[in-house]
This record gives structure tokens, C-alpha cells and sequence, in this order.
């Protein structure tokens, strides 16, 4: 069994893999490019469960994270790169004392 990764509320099972969006962020960011902002959000597609992490980086690293996150967790996570600011609404920024990083929209 692997050592827990995050917050068990935030947990999400992405075809019977159990994953934690802090513990992909902190795969993503380990790839050049990346920086530190970063927000995911669980959505339903075609009747399953996605999970899509927003990056604040160039579009040309998304390819190597989805790689990255593929190899490590052994499911597909969608990743979209994002410009500085576009995820301040998501994460309330400058409004919340604590920084939202995830949603489920599911």
C-alpha cells in the first residue's frame, strides 16, 4: 500500500487508481517550466471521471507533464497550461486566507 498523499476529501478514483491532486501537482512541477500555481478540478466526460490539473507554465511542457503524470500514476490526467493571474479566481487569490487548489465539478 503507498503512504497517503494528501487529504483524504480531496482523494478522487480515476479508473480504480486512487489519486490526490496535491500529489500531482507535485509530480507536474518537477518538470522545467512549471512554476508553483496550479489548480485541478474533477469533471465527468463521456460518463467517466477526469481529472484535469491547470498549470501556470507554456503550453509546450503540457505534453511532457501528461507524459510525466501517465508514467508515474498509471492513468491519464488531463493538464492545460494557463497564463499568470487566469487561475486567481479559481484558487481566490487575495481573497481567501488559504489558497483553494481543487474542485469537483463532477
Amino acid at each position: 500500500m503507498a503512504p497517503f498523499a494528501g487529504r483524504g476529501d480531496n482523494m478522487i478514483k480515476l479508473r480504480g487508481i486512487n489519486v490526490w491532486p496535491e500529489g500531482v501537482f507535485e509530480i507536474a512541477k518537477d518538470v522545467p517550466g512549471t512554476t508553483d500555481d496550479w489548480f485541478a478540478r474533477a469533471v465527468r466526460i463521456d460518463n467517466r471521471d477526469e481529472l484535469i490539473l491547470s498549470i501556470v507554465a507554456d503550453a509546450s511542457v503540457v505534453p511532457e507533464v501528461e507524459a510525466k503524470l501517465r508514467d508515474r500514476l498509471g492513468v491519464r490526467i488531463g493538464v492545460e497550461a494557463v497564463g499568470a493571474g487566469e487561475l486567481d479566481a479559481w484558487t481566490e487569490a487575495g481573497t481567501a486566507a488559504k489558497l483553494k487548489r481543487f474542485r469537483d465539478e463532477r
